[in-house]
């Protein structure tokens, strides 16, 4: 979201000085990016350390050095500001003032190497509970990091000072509010709730599309010590008791048990990240006798979380009575924070609040890059109310008429991920400008009750927006013909070799079989690596890597087209393990994973290994499942032991919502009142006794992206891809009744979706037109014998009008024309 002068180019900032870690965003050429703050990770640790030498680093420099010597690292202090009492570090007294002042500082020198430049405007965000003490501490932090002391956000369009940027501060829930509201506008005087639990405090509040934008409703509610922080210290705590106390025994005086504790602390953050996906973890505890491992089960960890998720839970409605609303009011409650990506934080405010759950596209990101959305918005009354109005309007090649814009017309445009422009390096005195970039440009204010805001965008990301609604992060998509980075898996299962294994059950071909519960394991030794054949030459985009605690602090990520000359895509030297996500760019057949340099005296140790490739993104199309027909392809069957019936794509000539009411009434049976909205259970034939099953291999493609997932008739086994949420339409829905519900995979996410042939897959929960809509019939009488015992339901689509079906004879999932009356094949009927 650039606005272009004579003087050159101008670009704003968002920046989200969090708890744990702190993140930026930079508005500039029509896109918002985040800014690379170490290495490849977009976010920083919130961790200072003093050196020797008494200089102040921050970020990932200072919490890897802070494992080695803890009196000279903090981290968390935003949770000490307003605190007299300092931060000591190595003996010397520290204001938290003064450490986040120098988080800052890193940060913006960061922004500006990454820009060519200084920000000509920056954005800071604070969580809305502080008072009028906390946000003066807060307003103290600018200056001592160089910058201009902060404006307030209502005082007008703020003018620089000595060409330098000007500042202002909002609430995190606006910021966070504000972003997303740009893909998913709000209806005027739309309310939508924000439950924001971050890694050190929960924040609450209720926002309002006003006629200025995003706003605040009632009082905001937070609780300040309680995060992912503090569940990261639960799981400590559960280590700690299964070793009989052996972490509480260490000696304190020992020089090598603080970097055996904070190696524990961060298996125990690996631990809690990895529940989010798996239903146990193991926790690597290195003890003075040696290694000692810990396994702690999701349902433990739930059980231990849950005092604290009912208190947040609390807070939330205290808010919602400050605004003088109810749940029913709401639009819906988004989810922002790391934290808030911990499936039982969703569970619970679904079953308590009825309304629809919405995860956030970047949950981790969201103030930052909402932050950077209100950033520009600054700059674009400046350059409007100070330069004299251009003949014609730029905004990324797309000409406008001049003059005011009107109600409706596209705003300033924002892509959720875009790539990014190169550095423009500073400009010499005298200098010629480069003219490729001197188009005359200036952007329009934002209008946030428009529903094109800040959208000029090809309808591939209006699709983006879609796959962010309901209960699922959207892939990372780009806009205008350039590629989109699909989510399936690449590499999964494919042929792979390795330098070295350290015994039988640590093969290589661990790391592709998408089981993170086994993992390949090198030899102890440098180099190692780890080869994958993807088939063909591809475009690859992303590699992601789940390290075992036994990681690589320096590696490569390489590319060969024939398996002998390679070009390195990714390097690092300072690797943290854990899940990584790594953005690529290249083309090869063979995929490479190169350690160089070890974290631990072991091998190398991977979990999971996946690769993302490029498809071509196309305008001008709809999610499958809408009412406009698009070009679906499947993507190819499923492995036959998990999906042995691979859907055909969805037919055009899907049902307009206006048709939805013409279900037949004469087959529906009594409505069923056994299991309320929000109940999650297996779906149980009782005719074959199989289970409907889901997984998140693409069950199709929507011009080369991967889409969807498979769902299919498996023994039943209890884990979370055969447990299915009933749970109530989206508001866009109009079901014809009260007992007609999505159901949601909890595994992947997605929602069961079907088509007129017949077929049986998942899709992102978007679709508001039927296909995903199931009526739960309850006591279906079967056409021969007796009633079957338990709780028995049977299954309609509302588009469609077929009943799912699972037959003995072939155990293949299907949905077939459903009974005229209420005698129902064995076939069609289900235990719950």
């Amino acid at each position: 979201m650039t606005i272009l002068d004579e003087g050159g180019w101008m670009y704003g900032v968002g920046v989200d000085l969090g708890t744990s870690f702190a993140a930026a965003a930079v508005a500039h050429a029509g896109a918002l990016d985040m800014v690379r703050l170490g290495g490849q990770a977009v976010v920083t640790p919130s961790a200072a350390y003093l050196d020797e030498n008494g200089k102040l680093l921050t970020g990932e420099v200072a919490d890897r050095l802070g494992l080695q010597d803890s009196s000279r690292v903090a981290r968390e202090f935003k949770r000490r500001l307003g605190d007299p009492t300092p931060v000591i570090l190595a003996g010397a007294p520290h204001s938290p003032t003064a450490l986040m002042a120098a988080l800052l500082r890193s940060i913006m020198d960061s922004v500006s190497q990454a820009r060519g430049g200084q920000p000509d405007h920056i954005v800071l965000t604070h969580p809305a509970v502080w008072g009028p003490y906390r946000r003066e501490q807060f307003a103290a932090i600018p200056p001592l990091a160089g910058l201009p002391r902060p404006s307030s956000p209502h005082a007008g369009p703020a003018t620089p000072e000595s060409g330098g940027p000007t500042v202002h501060t909002v609430t995190e829930p606006v910021a966070a509010a504000t972003y997303y509201c740009s893909t998913h506008p709000l209806p005027p005087d739309g309310l939508l709730a924000v439950y924001d639990l971050g890694g050190g405090t929960f924040d609450s509040a209720v926002v309002r599309n006003g006629d200025g934008g995003i706003e605040i409703v009632g009082t905001p509610e937070g609780i300040e010590w309680l995060g992912g922080a503090d569940f990261d210290q639960a799981i400590l705590d559960h280590v700690n008791r299964q070793l009989g106390g052996a972490i509480n025994k260490l000696d304190p005086a020992d020089p090598g048990t603080a970097a055996l504790l904070a190696v524990v602390q961060r298996e125990c953050v690996l631990a809690k990240e990895a529940l989010s996906t798996r239903l146990q973890a193991d926790v690597s505890v290195p003890l003075p006798d040696g290694v000692r491992h810990v396994t702690i089960t999701r349902d433990t960890f739930e059980k231990t979380i849950t005092p604290s998720l009912d208190a947040t839970v609390e807070a939330f409605r205290r808010t919602l009575t400050t605004a003088g609303i109810v749940p029913q009011d709401l639009t819906a409650v988004l989810l922002v924070g790391g934290s808030s990506q911990i499936p039982r934080v969703t569970e619970v405010l679904r079953d308590t609040l009825r309304r629809p759950i919405l995860i956030n596209t970047h949950p981790k990101h969201a103030v930052a890059l909402g932050a950077a959305m209100l950033s520009a918005d600054a700059l674009a009354s400046r350059t409007i109310s100070a330069a004299p109005r251009p003949e014609r309007r730029t905004i990324v090649g797309a000409a406008l008429p001049a003059g005011p814009p009107e109600a409706g017309s596209a705003g300033v445009e924002a892509a959720t991920a875009a790539t990014a422009l190169p550095p423009r390096a500073p400009e010499d005195a005298g200098a010629v400008p480069d003219k490729r970039e001197q188009a005359p440009t200036a952007l329009v204010p934002v209008r946030r009750r428009s529903r094109s805001l800040h959208v000029l965008l090809p309808a591939i990301v209006v699709l983006a927006a879609l796959l962010g609604v309901s209960f699922l992060v959207a892939p990372k998509l780009w806009t205008g013909g350039t590629p989109v980075c699909g989510t399936a898996d690449a590499a999964l299962n494919r042929p792979v070799t390795a330098s070295s294994t350290e015994g039988a059950g640590f093969v290589a071909a661990n790391a592709v079989d998408g089981d993170t519960n086994s993992r390949w394991s090198s030899t102890v030794g440098d180099p190692q690596w780890l080869q994958i054949d993807l088939g063909s030459s591809v475009d690859v985009c992303g590699v992601s890597i789940q390290w075992e605690s036994a990681y690589a602090t320096a590696f490569q990520i390489q590319l060969s087209t024939d398996g002998v000359n390679w070009a390195s895509v990714y390097s690092t030297t300072t690797g943290g393990g854990g899940a990584q996500n790594l953005t690529v760019s290249g083309t090869g057949r063979y995929v490479r994973v190169h350690g160089t340099a070890r974290a631990s005296g072991y091998g190398y140790s991977i979990w999971d290994v996946d690769v993302h490739t490029s498809g071509s993104a196309a305008t001008n199309v709809a999610l499958p499942g809408t009412a406009n027909p698009v070009s679906v392809s499947p993507t190819g069957p499923a492995p036959t032991e998990r999906a042995p019936h691979t859907p055909t794509p969805p037919a055009p000539g899907r049902i307009e919502s206006s048709q939805k009411a013409q279900v037949p009434a004469k087959s529906s049976p009594t409505p069923s009142k056994t299991v309320p909205p929000g109940s999650t259970s297996v779906i149980r034939s009782v005719a074959t006794g199989l289970c409907v099953d889901s997984n998140d291999d693409p069950a199709m493609a929507l011009n080369g992206m991967p889409l969807g997932g498979h769902a299919f008739a498996s023994g039943c086994h209890g884990e979370t891809s055969q447990k299915w949420r009933e749970g109530p339409p989206l508001s866009r829905d109009t079901a014809p009744g009260p007992d007609w519900y999505r159901l949601l995979d909890q595994l992947t996410g997605f929602c069961l979706d079907s088509n007129h042939d017949g077929a049986i897959y998942t899709l992102p929960c978007a679709n508001g037109n039927g296909y995903q809509l199931w009526q739960r019939v309850s006591k279906p009488r079967p056409a021969t014998g007796a009633m079957p015992s338990g709780t028995v339901v049977a299954y309609r689509n509302m588009a469609t009008d077929r009943c799912i079906s699972l037959s003995a004879s072939d155990k293949t999932l299907r949905t077939l024309p459903c009974p005229s009356g209420n005698k129902w094949p064995a076939s069609m009927l289900f235990r719950r």
